[in-house]
């Protein structure tokens, strides 16, 4: 997540005006959008504010989407953000340069905008959950729990079944402990 705000940034860079406009009005109900045209105008802007998900075409200029992330990823402000491909091509077929440019996966073109938002909310979630290995084990464990939980609400929502309240009580079981027992886990764990 961006550090200027608790709504994550996400950076998508394309030369296509219309495909970028399309890619921000999808996901600008849920996270901060900044658009980039060319990877030159790109690498300033993610620089002074890195992103927590990297949103790049595979020929986003004359130098490739692919060359861009890695060139991204010896930027040490830079190296461990999240990076997706978009393309038009089979993802078996970029399955090599992907792997070698450092991306974490690919949207082949044209997506479905429930296809974008999981992927870049899987991706900010992953990069999020990765910084709770190093929390204390009781802190860890509860939001690893409710996590669990409340991602598989919206399908019980969906699906027009009750939300089963059992497992939300689970989920929460180690914050309530630790509140019942004067401890309560600290703000840092819901933020880290």
């Amino acid at each position: 997540m961006s550090q200027s705000g608790q709504v994550a940034l996400i950076a998508v860079v394309d030369s296509n005006p219309v495909f970028r406009g399309e890619v921000a009005q999808a996901l600008v109900s849920l996270y901060r959008v900044h658009q980039y045209a060319d990877t030159r105008a790109a690498l300033q802007g993610l620089l002074a504010e890195p992103p927590a998900v990297l949103l790049v075409d595979e020929q986003a200029d004359a130098r490739g989407g692919f060359q861009f992330i890695a060139d991204l990823k010896r930027q040490p402000a830079l190296a461990d953000t999240p990076a997706i491909i978009t393309t038009k091509r089979d993802p078996l077929a970029i399955e090599g340069p992907l792997r070698q440019c450092g991306a974490d996966c690919c949207l082949s073109k044209p997506f479905r905008r429930s296809a974008l938002i999981k992927t870049i909310t899987s991706q900010v979630n992953k990069h999020v959950e990765a910084r709770w290995e190093h929390l204390p084990e009781r802190d860890k464990a509860t939001l690893k729990g409710t996590v669990s939980v409340f991602n598989n609400i919206s399908d019980f929502i969906a699906a027009g079944e009750p939300v089963p309240f059992a497992s939300v009580k689970e989920a929460c079981a180690p914050l309530i402990d630790a509140i019942a027992k004067g401890a309560p886990l600290s703000m840092r764990s819901f933020h880290a």
